[in-house]
């Protein structure tokens, strides 16, 4: 009777109107707000905290400043949000003074301001109400000694992951993606409504059809920085989320994105899913095979209380990881240490692991689409161009070395420390973004993109359309 209703629920859902292109939204008209009376509001936010004293005092800002620029070109009717530790004044007068010293390199225009909301963070005395901030406090003269990469010290870079992660519960929006600063965005229509899609993916399930609704999603770290063959995988991922969306009918992407593997293949061949899926579906495949890696670089948030916990969650594991190491080798510390991802990881083995400590009440965790943190390209164009090869043949995207990821629909972002050089080079930062971009997203169709070696000053990505 079970597969007899699930039967009848799939003729149903193809009576709607069918769509197979993931998260792209409908395009609005021409001044038409993001937003609507009744919708969520969405948003994008940085943090620019724990400034280096005595740094050039443009050098927080550089990164920063070529990442909101982009967006805002790319997008200028989402809000965006800046948390930071500066006095607001510091920061607009920073971003001002880049703006004077790169404007004329833009290649483009941008309207509005880069920042609709900057949010003061809050005072470091905050993390006095987590358990174990104690614990850490005491090695704080120690750390204050010992070497960070991009920072002054390990406390302050301690003191830097945990503020970002107490940020994700202070957004302004009720859907937001956080998003790390050495990144730009690509032009890429209606993000705000694709942003809402990920945000309530019931919305496009079946009537009665169980549907999880994550609290938070990120991108698995195969998907944002992993190889070729990690790249395949994730390219039939999203070959089978779009005929499992044809299946179902227009609206359905995120759903079937949710669902997991066996749902997604039952639906598509018209069975009647599994009846017990497993914790985490979205991420069941990279729970298995990479321990809950997960990348940082963007995270997408739905606020509620269930978020509150998640952060409050995340900085009691980050103090009980680090606490203990601390007391393990007490004179000697690695620049790595205080990195945000090791107690992300522990934390979501915790969650969705066989043996899992936190039930579906406390908080649930997806994955976010790799289109949202292109870290598998670094595009480090100093005056050279941009080339780009599609190719159907594996023989181009062999290379185990080579960072390489998959996608579907318009690739979002590009993440690398590389691409905040473009603002200071000729052809200028909007016009070397939007070309980049335009050669990435000239197909939409599901593809395989592959790192390439630069020749000269030509950097080279590979595009695999259909493989």
């Amino acid at each position: 009777m079970k597969a007899l209703a699930w039967l009848l629920v799939l003729r149903a859902a193809r009576c709607r109107s069918r769509s197979d292109a993931p998260q792209r939204g409908h395009r609005r008209r021409k001044g038409q707000p993001s937003s609507s009376p009744g919708q969520p509001s969405v948003g994008v936010c940085w943090t620019r905290n724990e400034i280096r004293p005595g740094a050039d005092p443009l050098e927080p800002w550089r990164e920063l400043r070529a990442s909101a620029t982009t967006f805002r070109h790319a997008h200028p009717d989402i809000a965006t949000c800046l948390f930071t530790s500066a006095a607001k004044r510091d920061a607009e007068a920073g971003v001002a003074a880049l703006d004077l010293k790169y404007g004329p390199l833009h290649g483009g225009e941008v309207k509005g301001k880069l920042f609709t909301h900057v949010v003061a963070q809050d005072d470091l005395s905050v993390l006095n109400t987590y358990a174990g901030f104690a614990r850490v406090a005491k090695r704080q003269d120690d750390l204050r000694r010992s070497k960070a990469v991009r920072l002054d010290s390990l406390w302050t870079k301690f003191m830097s992951r945990l503020m970002r992660i107490h940020n994700l519960a202070r957004s302004p929006f009720d859907l937001t993606l956080f998003a790390d600063d050495d990144t730009v965005w690509c032009p890429s229509g209606d993000l705000a409504a694709r942003l809402r899609a990920l945000g309530d993916p019931a919305a496009g399930a079946p009537r009665g059809a169980d549907s999880p609704r994550p609290d938070v999603r990120f991108v698995p770290q195969a998907s944002a920085k992993g190889n070729v063959d990690d790249a395949r995988l994730e390219a039939e991922r999203l070959r089978e989320t779009a005929a499992c969306a044809r299946a179902l009918g227009d609206g359905a992407w995120v759903f079937c994105w949710d669902a997991g593997a066996a749902a997604r293949r039952a639906i598509a061949e018209n069975e009647p899913p599994p009846a017990a899926r497993p914790r985490c579906p979205s991420l069941s495949a990279d729970l298995a095979t990479h321990s809950q890696r997960l990348q940082g670089g963007a995270i997408f948030a739905r606020r509620s209380p269930r978020l509150d916990v998640f952060a409050r969650d995340w900085i009691e594991r980050f103090l009980r990881l680090y606490g203990d190491e601390l007391e393990k080798t007490p004179d000697a510390y690695g620049e790595g240490l205080g990195s945000d991802q090791p107690p992300l990881r522990l934390l979501v083995k915790d969650r969705c692991g066989a043996e899992a400590v936190y039930n579906s009440s406390r908080w649930d965790v997806g994955a976010l689409p790799a289109a949202y943190n292109g870290r598998f390209l670094v595009l480090s164009i100093r005056d050279g161009g941009f080339d780009v090869k599609t190719t159907a043949s594996r023989a181009k995207l062999k290379a185990p070395s080579a960072w390489a990821g998959a996608v579907a629909g318009p690739l979002e972002m590009l993440h690398s420390h590389g691409h905040a050089k473009w603002q200071e080079h000729h052809p200028g930062l909007l016009l070397q973004t939007d070309a980049v971009c335009s050669a990435l997203n000239a197909d939409l169709g599901v593809r395989t993109l592959q790192d390439g070696a630069t020749t000269g000053s030509v950097h080279g990505v590979y595009v695999g359309v259909g493989r």
